[in-house]
């Protein structure tokens, strides 16, 4: 692979993480907030998430 879609890879992947680092944060507040029922519902979110992405 040449340099420039070394780059572009490594530029998509920081959107990425930065995204989940946003979705993150915003679960854990909402975790924080809900308690035990919270921690289930971001569990079966990301696996939604996770299921959805494949």
């Amino acid at each position: 692979m040449s340099e420039y879609q070394y780059k572009a890879i490594g530029k998509n992947w920081q959107a990425i993480l930065s995204e989940w680092v946003v979705v993150a944060e915003g679960l854990a507040h909402s975790v924080e907030r809900q308690g035990k029922m919270g921690v289930d519902k971001l569990v079966q979110t990301l696996v939604l998430i996770s299921n959805s992405g494949k």
